[in-house]
């Protein structure tokens, strides 16, 4: 997507769109996809990544521009349709203009868009427009993403060297299953040396590798779409998450993540003057931990019949560590609980911060034992035998 550094940059491309659209039926006629098209193209929408985070990051950077120009949003919208690559994203910005034209608001015409918009993102809309300070919720929200996105990108970095390691290291096994084990087992054989219980076990691995390896590759691959198709159920989603927090070190960053993220977005929501239950409401829509995600929405319908919200998250210890719940009574007693949510989401931030950034010298120590240990073993079941024979000679 394209960005405008001036204000003539961005009048010269609205005179553009406006001349290519001259009136509504044309605009009707542009902007909406034809029906046998649109046919067409949605399997393949459905199935390939919607919009990127990024994209969403471009798109509201678009958006923020756009306005503080003061370009009307349904050409903000045009030119932001005319300047993306993405088709989903395209065939998106197109209803949405539809929308627009049609008199609808910006915030209910980005949400009929659930999987590029979420919840939180439409309703700091609708906070916006009723009380007049959309350029300032733009903003925001465009620094919340950024924000988001550093924090994912700081993740997967952090990830990349163990991740690389166990991957070459699982190639490297297979390799020395499929091609060294079999060469060396037959030298053995034709050498008649009595093998170790040991070494006859990685010959017995490396043989079933060998002759079943087609079958394994075949299972794999049907129990990970087998896995995939479980996830999707709320049950196996569920299940799955809550595996997740319980492992070592990343278990601590998920949850980290979430109270950071449900803290931080609430304070914003309170501090626009949305009621808890609401706030809490379009929180639940953009935890990415379904636990998380149900902890919320109970917590909803106890607080619409009068429990307070501390009351709620001590409900689940699980989720919610002892430092919430203090910090959560306070701001009640208070009254500012904004502020104190603020707080909280600061904390669990640099925790996480803290925490990749040690993240690659935490799991190091663990990679070199058990790389370690694998070529050791592996040395010692092939050249045990070599030895004993030698010692006879």
């Amino acid at each position: 997507m394209t960005y405008f550094k001036t204000t003539s940059e961005l009048a010269i491309k609205v005179n553009f769109v406006n001349n290519q659209i001259k009136s509504p039926v044309e605009r009707n006629n542009i902007t909406k996809p034809a029906e046998k098209n649109k046919k067409r193209f949605d399997f393949l929408f459905t199935q390939i990544n919607k919009v990127s985070t990024v994209e969403k990051i471009f798109l509201t950077r678009h958006f923020v521009t756009m306005f503080e120009a003061g370009i009307p949003l349904n050409e903000s919208i045009s030119i932001a349709r005319e300047e993306t690559d993405n088709k989903y994203l395209k065939a998106a910005l197109q209803d949405i203009y539809l929308h627009l034209e049609n008199g609808q608001s910006f915030s209910s015409s980005l949400g009929a868009h659930p999987k590029i918009f979420n919840k939180l993102y439409i309703k700091m809309l609708e906070v916006g427009e009723t009380s007049g300070r959309l350029s300032e919720v733009l903003n925001y929200l465009l620094h919340q993403q950024e924000d988001e996105y550093r924090l994912h990108t700081r993740i997967r970095n952090a990830l990349i060297y163990p991740v690389t390691t166990v991957v070459v290291m699982i190639m490297i096994v297979i390799g020395v299953l499929l091609f060294i084990i079999p060469e060396i087992a037959k030298i053995y054989a034709e050498e008649g040396i009595i093998l170790p219980l040991f070494t006859r076990a990685l010959i017995g691995i490396s043989n079933f590798v060998v002759h079943n390896g087609l079958y394994m590759l075949v299972g794999l691959i049907f129990s990970i779409l087998i896995f995939l198709q479980i996830l999707k159920t709320t049950r196996g989603h569920k299940f799955f998450d809550g595996v997740v927090l319980k492992l070592p070190i990343f278990g601590k960053i998920v949850k980290y993540i979430n109270i950071s993220r449900f803290t931080r977005n609430l304070s914003d929501l309170i501090q626009s003057g949305i009621s808890i239950d609401q706030a809490l409401t379009a929180a639940s829509g953009i935890m990415n931990n379904v636990l998380y995600q149900q902890s919320l929405a109970e917590a909803v319908t106890k607080v619409q019949q009068g429990k307070s919200l501390s009351d709620c998250l001590r409900s689940y210890p699980n989720l919610y560590p002892p430092l919430v719940n203090r910090m959560t009574v306070v701001g009640e007693k208070s009254g500012k609980i904004d502020s104190m949510f603020k707080r909280i989401a600061q904390h669990y931030e640099d925790l996480v911060f803290n925490t990749t950034n040690n993240l690659s010298s935490m799991i190091e120590p663990v990679l070199i034992i058990l790389v370690g240990g694998l070529v050791g073993s592996i040395a010692v079941a092939v050249l045990f035998p070599i030895w004993n024979f030698a010692k006879v000679i």
